[in-house]
């Protein structure tokens, strides 16, 4: 029995797939993409500021081909713009948006800034 949980344990990665963990730990909402070695998107997160996301991806197709190391892009939710990038990012990793290199910075939506002048 003990043999078979230590194999469980072994296999395990390659059963529940791949994942990264993902802290917004800016005052901007952002949508993190997750992006393969090859350059072909996995997926995308929305994190509210302050907030924690996993992004997770179940086996799919050739599990002996690695998609590693991942890049994550990060951009401003409400205008898009790219907030900044992480690259080599590893399978079960935990990542800070504040560490991505880039403008790091979100610029108000077209929406917004129409807003605000007609207040003034």
């Amino acid at each position: 029995m003990k043999r078979l949980f230590f194999i469980w344990l072994l296999l395990g990665s390659h059963l529940f797939g791949e994942s990264i963990h993902i802290k917004n730990d800016t005052i901007y909402a952002l949508i993190a993409e997750i992006y393969a070695a090859d350059g072909k998107k996995k997926g995308s997160v929305a994190i509210p500021a302050g907030k924690y996301a996993t992004w997770q991806q179940g086996v799919q197709g050739d599990i002996t081909t690695s998609q590693t190391p991942y890049t994550v892009i990060f951009n401003c939710e409400k205008s898009g713009s790219q907030y900044g990038i992480i690259n080599n990012v590893s399978q079960a990793a935990t990542i800070w948006a504040s560490s991505a290199v880039g403008p790091r910075v979100c610029k108000p939506s077209q929406n917004e800034e129409s807003a605000k002048k007609k207040e003034q």
